[in-house]
């Protein structure tokens, strides 16, 4: 049961309101039944499965156009732009210290003096910055580089609240800056963000290389969002997160969770609308085991690397609809514990380039719609899709057009399937040689038959059945030879 779910079911209990509130280690004091309840609404929309230590400086209450930071002085460089729609905007430091009126899109920077923050158990002092608009709207919100160094910077944002910032019209590179020497907030544990996503177009690399980033919650609708490229990209801490039903009208996925090395299981939203591009998605998610795909991804053309060196995934029963596929290459490369994959029919035959789709899935054994992969249009090259898969058993079919077809094993070490299939007649095979290689698999002499009989007449072309178990028996070779081949 989700903290808010818990604490209204008490909510006609102030006391039992406090005793849930603050054993989430969140102070309260006294107040009334609408302290109680605020506190609820800000659990709400915080972190869900974290809780900042106790004695960090608390940071849940903020004003409209208001954006609130707890930093350490482990870094004592900082530096910030804010637009506005209207007017100026200024920033209270924490520590003193104020910077007044300034202009929209112009950056402000500041240097502490270690120590000199309020001490917690962590070992460093903090500081709280308020940074608030003078009278327009906040647009948008950015870390940026100080002048003071020259180097790759560090901001050590520990918690965030933008939970106010309900005029944003981008969220951009909010904690990650790109433009010169990079700046990372490394140290950014939680965000506390709206319920909306408002008029904001794009979460691109919002929060890429936040290294602690943990669980927190998600609005519940993308809302105009078109763009999630690497937004929690080099998030090495995120374990799990809840995300919207809907990708409402998002297009872009490429690298959204990529290198997110402790992501463990994920669903992925029912509806997948306008999403056509999803390289990357889940790249390098090395202890991610369970993904819930949706039953159709509509105008996907491009998953390249999409599970690549997922090292954990075991079973993916992709889409049965996904659009016009054209770039599933590297698609479950090194995905070592691979075990199932279903394709859908929705493939087609409508791929051109599935190179090394498979490569280096060792653990493959039962892949079903293999027969849908390639093109019935193009000729398409199947030369490195299933690189060192060695234990896919029974038979592959496939009914696409081919140029160049390989699988095989090696010597001393066969591959366990035990037929394979290529059924349609109009392949022509115009790669290099040998076009089709099936060397040392477990092809017995009547497998090979049934496979020289699907080849299509042609000349000069070469099949390759080396160190397969029938290969010695030569009594169906004129099945291959009459129509053109050369056998090796």
């Amino acid at each position: 049961m989700s903290t808010a779910t818990e604490l209204q079911r008490i909510i006609d209990s102030k006391a039992a309101i406090k005793t849930a509130i603050e054993g989430k280690g969140i102070t309260v004091g006294t107040g009334t039944i609408d302290t109680y309840a605020a506190k609820i609404d800000e659990i709400t929309t915080g972190s869900a499965g974290w809780t900042p230590p106790a004695d960090w400086q608390d940071i849940t209450s903020t004003v409209t156009n208001e954006v609130k930071l707890l930093v350490a002085d482990t870094n004592l460089t900082y530096a910030f732009n804010v637009v506005t729609n209207s007017g100026t905007w200024s920033v209270d430091w924490g520590d003193g210290t104020s910077t007044n009126g300034i202009t929209s899109n112009t950056v402000t920077q500041h240097t502490y003096t270690r120590g000199a923050g309020v001490a917690c158990s962590r070992g460093y002092t903090t500081f709280v910055i308020s940074i608030k608009s003078d009278t327009g709207n906040v647009t948008a919100f950015n870390v940026r580089q100080h002048n003071k160094l020259t180097v790759r910077q560090q901001h050590d944002i520990l918690w965030a609240n933008i939970s106010k910032l309900t005029n944003l019209t981008t969220c951009a590179n909010m904690f990650y800056d790109a433009t010169g020497n990079d700046v990372y907030c490394t140290q950014l544990e939680s965000v506390i963000l709206p319920t909306t996503w408002g008029s904001v177009t794009s979460c691109a690399n919002m929060f890429y290389g936040c290294y602690g980033l943990h669980n927190f919650n998600l609005p519940v609708s993308w809302g105009s969002v078109t763009n999630l490229g690497g937004m929690f990209q080099l998030c090495y801490s995120l374990q799990n997160i809840n995300l919207p039903t809907s990708w409402g009208s998002v297009t872009n996925l490429a690298n959204m969770f990529t290198s997110c090395e402790s992501l463990e299981h994920i669903t992925l939203p029912s509806s997948w609308g306008l999403v056509s591009s999803a390289p990357s998605l889940f790249y390098n998610c090395h202890t991610l085991h369970n993904v819930t795909l949706p039953a159709t991804w509509g105008r996907v053309n491009s998953a390249t690397y999409m599970f690549g060196n997922c090292y954990s995934l075991q079973n993916v029963i992709l889409p049965n609809s996904w659009g016009v596929m054209v770039g599933p290459g590297f698609m479950f490369e090194g995905c070592l514990s691979l075990q199932t994959a279903i394709l859908p029919t929705a493939f087609a035959n409508t791929m051109t380039l599935p190179y090394y789709m498979f490569n280096g899935c060792n653990s493959v054994q039962y892949n079903e719609g293999m027969q849908y992969l390639g093109s019935l249009t193009q000729q398409a090259n199947f030369e490195s899709a299933f690189a060192s898969t060695q234990n896919i058993e029974g038979t592959l079919s496939f009914n696409s057009l081919m140029s160049k077809f390989r699988y095989g094993g090696t010597a001393g070490n066969l591959n366990l399937i035990t037929g394979i299939r290529l059924t349609n007649p109009g392949s022509l095979f115009a790669g290099t040689s040998p076009q089709i290689d099936v060397s040392y698999n477990n092809l017995n002499a009547a497998a090979i038959a049934l496979l020289f009989g699907d080849l299509p007449t042609l000349t000069g072309k070469t099949i390759r059945i080396t160190g397969c178990v029938g290969a010695a028996d030569t009594s169906n070779d004129a099945i291959a030879t009459g129509k053109g081949w050369t056998i090796n």
